[in-house]
């Protein structure tokens, strides 16, 4: 079956109205928003198209594994030799992320740093909280934060770092004022990069979930801090912590994302009823988070990454609610994915941006 005919299950399915009762929940407040950071997207563009070969030392941390090397910038592109790249698996709340960044840190003392990381981050680069490295989080912040370790550092959470390469890399005639990168992934990220160049790390895969974009009648709690015992968007509309969850409960069997869209593309109502719920809620946090910062969504680029964003159709339809809810055309909407821009390990070569950014400025 063709991709064209592959994506007709989503996007030939009504086009809903967005809730306003879900958009008001969406407040600077309940998104968590502050500003993380700054990012020159012609600086950006012009380290990374720069000839002169600029040297970055990245750390992509997660909250299962830390992806950490030296890497190349050079010519619109990032060179990445395996051979200069390690990845240590969690243990113990990442216990052992610290000493194992140090020793990278020591064979490039001289190199600067680029970071991203799952969890919080502030103005000053310091990491809050992060699900799942509570015990690394506490580590670094005994050792006075990664400034203080790195010296010369970039620092962004993990959506944020979305907003650096997808900023340098999207078509030109898609670069609009503002900028929005959405991680459509196992959770719900987001960030956003305003005309003035300030960073501002959301959390939109928290905000509360209103009974009609439930269906399914999820009950399991948000979770992300003590006491958030309401049903998240993440909950109900994310491929790990939804689609591959539900289908489990509904089947019995378990099976990837990937997976169940190839079950869609076959026909099974099941699988194509997660994928539009998944839909729905991804059209609300993007009307949500541009909404809350006073975005124009016709002069906002919205960058989604994420293996959600591969499911066939799922853009468009993304793009078709989108339009409906701003009363405009569906080209208007200037929508982009990272695979559709040959982008893969988005953190990793986020940071690798922001890092040779920072070299190039200094």
């Amino acid at each position: 079956m063709s991709p064209e005919r592959r994506a007709d299950f989503l996007t030939n399915l009504p086009v809903p109205d967005l809730y306003p009762r879900q958009l008001d929940l969406f407040t600077p407040k309940a998104l968590l928003a502050k500003k993380s950071g700054r990012f020159d997207i012609s600086e950006g563009i012009g380290a990374f198209n720069n000839p002169n070969p600029t040297k970055v030392l990245v750390f992509d941390i997660g909250g299962t594994a830390v992806k950490m090397g030296e890497v190349t910038v050079r010519q619109g592109m990032v060179v990445i030799e395996e051979n200069m790249v390690a990845t240590v698996q969690s243990e113990n709340e990442g216990t052992n992320y610290l000493p194992a960044m140090l020793r990278m840190r020591d064979q490039y003392p001289e190199l600067p740093v680029g970071v991203s990381t799952a969890g919080v981050v502030d103005e000053n680069g310091d990491l809050e909280i992060s699900p799942n490295l509570h015990v690394f989080t506490d580590n670094l912040k005994e050792m006075g934060g990664f400034k203080n370790i790195f010296g010369s550092v970039s620092v962004l959470n993990d959506a944020s770092a979305g907003l650096t390469i997808g900023g340098v890399k999207v078509p030109q005639q898609l670069l609009r004022s503002n900028l929005v990168h959405v991680i459509f992934s196992g959770g719900i990220g987001g960030a956003a990069l305003n005309k003035d160049g300030d960073i501002i790390s959301m959390e939109p895969g928290h905000i509360p979930v209103i009974e009609e974009l439930n269906p399914y009648q999820i009950d399991k709690p948000c979770g992300l801090y003590s006491g958030w015992d309401h049903v998240c968007l993440e909950r109900v509309g994310a491929v790990g912590a939804f689609v591959e969850k539900q289908w489990e409960m509904l089947t019995g069997n378990k099976r990837s994302g990937k997976e169940i869209a190839e079950l869609m593309y076959s026909g099974d109502s099941r699988a194509l009823s997660l994928f539009d719920c998944s839909s729905r809620i991804l059209a609300h946090v993007i009307a949500g988070m541009t909404m809350t910062l006073g975005f124009d969504l016709k002069d906002t680029t919205v960058i989604v990454s994420g293996g959600g964003i591969k499911t066939e159709g799922m853009t468009d339809r993304i793009k078709k609610i989108l339009a409906k809810h701003d009363n405009t055309s569906v080209d208007k909407i200037a929508l982009v994915s990272t695979p559709s821009m040959g982008i893969d390990n988005t953190c990793f070569l986020g940071a690798a941006i922001a890092g040779a950014t920072l070299s190039n400025t200094n």
